[in-house]
């Protein structure tokens, strides 16, 4: 398998990390929204 190699490997988990960072900066800009238009 080519995820074997530790560079794919590493590149796999920075995709991962940057998916979760985005998901949780996309919920935090969401509450700060909701937070102004109340």
């Amino acid at each position: 398998m080519l995820s074997s190699s530790p560079g794919i490997k590493a590149l796999h988990i920075l995709k991962l990390s940057i998916r979760i960072i985005a998901s949780k900066a996309s919920r935090g800009r969401n509450t700060i929204f909701r937070s102004t238009d109340g």
